[in-house]
């Protein structure tokens, strides 16, 4: 009887190791498929024309496009100095590109100007939560 458990308990340790290094092995694929990850950032400035990015939006390859604007951002909470900022121009950064998994609260309101999605690399060190207030100065409108 006791080899029998013996058996049964090491049968067991082994299938769940191998399944836990299965589901290991698929993560970084099933977080790419979930959050729709960008894998191309490009800087352009005022030079492209409305009629390059429509053409860049069809391109092969190309599933989804969604537009920022940058700010560059200062503040002394954290050790943060110095912040690169993307500000979403419509609704498809964080619905249809990067699509962030939502931890606590509710997703930023687009129209409102003082709201921010904090993600988690910046909140943890600065110690901030859903509703605290972050002051910040900008160097871009």
């Amino acid at each position: 009887m006791a080899l029998t458990l013996l058996v049964g308990i090491v049968g067991a340790i082994v299938l769940a190791t191998v399944a836990g290094a299965r589901r290991s092995d698929s993560a970084l694929a099933r977080f790419n498929a979930y959050s729709h990850s960008s894998s191309l950032e490009l800087t352009l400035g005022r030079g492209a024309t409305p009629a390059q990015l429509r053409a860049f939006t069809h391109a092969p390859g190309v599933a989804s496009v969604a537009m920022v604007y940058a700010y560059a951002l200062t503040n002394s909470v954290g050790g943060f100095q110095n912040l690169a900022v993307g500000a979403a121009v419509d609704d498809k950064l964080g619905r249809l590109v990067d699509r962030a998994r939502l931890i606590s609260g509710r997703r930023a309101n687009l129209s409102a100007p003082d709201e921010v999605t904090l993600g988690e690399g910046l909140a943890k060190p600065t110690h901030l939560g859903v509703g605290d207030h972050l002051a910040f100065e900008s160097y871009t409108p």
